[in-house]
């Protein structure tokens, strides 16, 4: 389906009503228990320090069953990620397409799971294709992946039959294969309509997997009195092929330079911070007449000092605008760090900032001044004081 027309379906109302129409409902409330089991018994297999992704987590039902775990919820649908954080206010949630490639996740959770058909509402097996390898690029060394199928059989309660493989159709040679069905469900109660809707064989999906897993299994549900529901289990994640890995440590260096390089906003600096900061120092190595070297060291330090600053200010006006972001749907690069590592950062920054001016003795005043420009955009993002969001409350 299209974007849009997967956020007209999930609003608001949707959202609020999702949990008992769809989860807790007596004849779904079977099989959400076994999903749940199941993602206990793989939490426990993991061990300790597990950490979750759940991918189009919805309402985040299932992530707050396990309170005690590192989790985090990943979908498209602002309003059901309201409610999934009001339902695990301590768990990361953005905003996203999961066909998008987010490679600060890459390896980064032990358990990722993609709960109740959500990968149906792929537009072609192409782009499945891409939804699966990020659930592989996505999970750790020793983690495991966890996808309810929804597979042909199923949508028709057991009643559709349908091959995967037919050798030989028509006496023309070769064989066919049938990968899966299009689909749409209507609901009537809300008036939504889920329309051409994706559910390709599980053989089909089970091969998906394998190529990203050595071990990959089908798990069947206890039988409820409907059709025989599945799941794909896969674990012991494959390497990636020689050249592809070849590729991407040439590259790494230079992915890892941009993506550091977008969370401190080097590309603002050079507009309104760092000139008028050299000037001040030019001006000063004019009036004091240093030697040519001296001159070129002190530039040199001012320099480094000033873009630590610049992005120590940049990086504490993200963290606390974190929240607000995800209100309204904006990207914050900072949403993706944890709370201690936001903590590391801004003070690996205030420290490589008055490193050089320490060492270089340049003078108590100098450093005065240095910790006033630290503290400046503090006051400014940070609450109590927290002056840019006063100001723009004044604004309105």
């Amino acid at each position: 389906m299209d974007k849009n027309d997967v956020l007209e379906i999930y609003d608001e109302d949707y959202a609020q009503k999702y949990n008992q129409r769809f989860l807790l409902n007596k004849q779904s409330k079977n099989n959400a228990d076994f999903e749940q089991e199941t993602i206990n018994k793989l939490l426990s297999e993991i061990g300790e320090g597990a950490k979750w992704l759940d991918v189009a987590c919805g309402t985040g039902y299932f992530l707050s069953c396990f309170p005690e775990i590192e989790r985090a919820g990943l979908d498209i649908s602002p309003a059901m990620l309201k409610v999934a954080k009001q339902a695990n206010p301590d768990s990361l949630f953005v905003q996203g397409d999961y066909r998008d490639k987010r490679p600060q996740w890459e390896g980064k959770w032990d358990l990722v799971s993609c709960m109740w058909w959500a990968y149906c509402y792929v537009k072609s097996l192409s782009q499945l294709e891409i939804v699966v390898e990020n659930f592989a690029d996505w999970t750790s060394e020793r983690g495991v992946c966890f996808l309810p199928a929804c597979e042909p059989e199923e949508l028709g309660t057991g009643e559709l039959k349908l091959p995967y493989i037919c050798p030989n159709l028509g006496g023309n040679g070769g064989t066919v294969q049938f990968e899966g069905v299009i689909w749409s469900w209507i609901d009537e109660e809300s008036g939504k309509q889920h329309l051409n809707l994706l559910a390709p064989q599980v053989e089909y999906m089970v091969n998906l997997f394998k190529k990203h897993f050595e071990q990959v299994e089908v798990i069947e549900y206890s039988s409820f009195g409907e059709g025989q529901r599945k799941a794909i289990v896969a674990r012991s994640k494959r390497q990636k092929d020689t050249l592809e890995t070849k590729i991407a440590v040439k590259s790494e260096s230079t992915g890892l330079f941009s993506s550091f390089f977008k969370i401190i906003r080097g590309g603002n600096w050079w507009l309104y911070k760092i000139p008028p900061l050299l000037a001040i120092g030019y001006a000063e190595i004019l009036l004091i007449d240093l030697p040519v070297i001296q001159s070129i060291l002190t530039v040199l330090a001012l320099l480094f000092s000033i873009s630590s600053l610049a992005a120590y200010g940049h990086i504490v006006n993200d963290i606390f605008d974190i929240e607000v972001d995800q209100r309204v749907g904006k990207n914050n690069l900072m949403a993706q760090f944890l709370s201690w590592q936001r903590l590391l950062l801004c003070i690996l920054f205030a420290a490589t900032g008055f490193v050089l001016p320490i060492l270089m003795n340049f003078g108590t005043w100098a450093i005065i001044l240095l910790g006033i420009n630290y503290l400046l955009p503090t006051i400014y993002s940070a609450p109590p004081l927290a002056i840019k969001r006063k100001r723009n409350m004044g604004g309105n």
